[in-house]
């Protein structure tokens, strides 16, 4: 019996061994798994250009696949079922994630943007509901020639208070008067509101002494060590 004969008898069991050292021989000779899927390929082309004037290959070969025909139909809806239960159990899990309550206790967030602004809606609205509360906010700009802003301060008033909560003049135009004007135009527009008091907090690197020539009074100091200083100023409207 030739080397043929005895391959020709393997039927597909011959053509998966060819397909398999040529996986081998490409992946080495070509890498990767490219290389493995083209040998396998050749492999499988050349075993079966040999064997198929062979009729006992054409034989075994076509019992092989009646015999992978029928295992085939057998195994589809055992893997049918597998695949569509483990997508089940997927979601299931996706759910649970969901679902899934964090456990109780103190957290650090540090990325607490979101988290700020829920509970300030959360705290203005309790707010809103007491007697007498009331808020609002503006700005004034001061405007060059261009048109361009080149100082601004904001102020929130509650309940009477005016709070100058940012006050900044672009280094370039400072000394020319802008911050004082924006404070007295600030005090000006808060007490025709009804304000009759004013505060605002600065630090010691911010040129505290301005707001002294403005009328202002140091209410309060915190020493925040390594020589810097914050400090609280009020004023009577």
């Amino acid at each position: 019996m030739s080397v043929l004969s005895v391959f020709a008898s393997g039927g597909l069991l011959s053509l998966l061994v060819f397909a398999a050292l040529g996986a081998g021989a490409g992946a080495l000779i070509l890498g990767g798994r490219r290389g493995a899927l083209i040998g396998a390929v050749l492999g499988a082309i050349v075993i079966t250009v040999a064997l198929l004037p062979s009729e006992v290959f054409r034989a075994q070969m076509g019992e092989s696949v009646v015999a992978v025909f029928w295992l085939s139909i057998f195994l589809f809806p055992i893997v049918l079922y597998a695949l569509v239960l483990r997508e089940a159990r997927k979601k299931a899990r996706g759910k649970e994630a969901e679902t899934a309550l964090p456990e109780p206790g103190l957290r650090l967030i540090e990325q607490d943007d979101a988290l700020f602004a829920e509970q300030l809606g959360k705290l203005l609205a309790l707010n809103d509901k007491a007697p007498h509360f009331s808020r609002e906010t503006f700005s004034l700009a001061w405007r060059d020639e261009r048109g361009e802003v080149v100082g601004a301060l904001r102020v929130g008033i509650t309940m009477g208070l005016a709070e100058i909560r940012v006050l900044h003049v672009d280094e370039a135009m400072r000394g020319h008067g802008i911050g004082a004007a924006l404070l007295t135009g600030a005090e000006e527009e808060a007490r025709r509101r009804g304000c009759h008091i004013a505060s605002l907090y600065t630090f010691s690197w911010q040129v505290p002494e301005f707001y002294l020539r403005q009328g202002w009074t140091e209410v309060h100091r915190t020493d925040l060590g390594h020589g810097a200083t914050r400090l609280t100023f009020e004023k009577a409207l």
